[in-house]
């Protein structure tokens, strides 16, 4: 529940999408994920 208030908090949004460490913090996280999965 407190994610989505976090997110639904338009200031939250915005600091989001401005904040440089919080873009890359994702695509980091998607890249290890890429990583260390199989096929299997």
């Amino acid at each position: 529940m407190v994610f989505y208030h976090v997110l639904s908090n338009p200031k939250n949004v915005q600091d989001f999408y401005t904040n440089n460490q919080l873009i890359q913090l994702p695509k980091e996280l998607m890249a290890s994920f890429v990583d260390e999965t199989t096929s299997d």
